[in-house]
């Protein structure tokens, strides 16, 4: 025979852990006809447009959104090839390399228009800044954000 002690039950007597009654409210619910809030008005519907006409929308924003792609991708390589010109000129990079003969070569087209717009250019031992390069960078920048601009306003985007 085993000589247990009895259990109690693990719910607390004291006071501070009774559990709340519930509250009276201060006021009774409002009645069911009784609108609390205003209601919005409503708002006027058009017409959905006919089945051609979103298609056709469709379609023309792919094209506006492929289009800003597009442009976004060529100032991107244009911008970078540039920047790499600008540090191999830098450097004073040897221009007999293949690398460097290949960078001045694709981009000096790009440069072209925008070579002797600083007379004096800045050099240092054999190390020069191409303030073209630089100008045409940022001409580039510039002239794709307006075509984006031009592309976002013809298709209503």
């Amino acid at each position: 025979m085993q000589n247990n002690p009895p259990v109690e039950s693990d719910a607390p007597t004291w006071p501070a852990h009774a559990p709340p009654s519930p509250q009276p409210y201060a006021q009774p619910y409002p009645p069911a006809d009784a609108q609390p809030y205003p209601q919005p008005r409503p708002v006027p519907m058009r017409a959905p447009p006919s089945r051609g006409a979103r298609r056709s929308t469709f379609q023309a924003d792919r094209v506006a959104r492929a289009l800003i792609q597009l442009i976004s991708l060529a100032l991107g390589i244009l911008e970078s090839l540039l920047l790499v010109r600008i540090v191999l000129l830098l450097l004073a990079a040897s221009p007999n390399a293949g690398f460097s003969r290949f960078v001045y070569g694709v981009t000096a087209q790009f440069v072209a228009p925008f070579q002797g717009v600083f007379p004096n250019p800045f050099s240092l031992g054999g190390a020069t800044l191409d303030e073209a390069a630089i100008l045409a960078m940022i001409v580039y920048a510039l002239a794709a954000r307006l075509l984006k601009m031009a592309v976002r306003m013809i298709s209503h985007l």
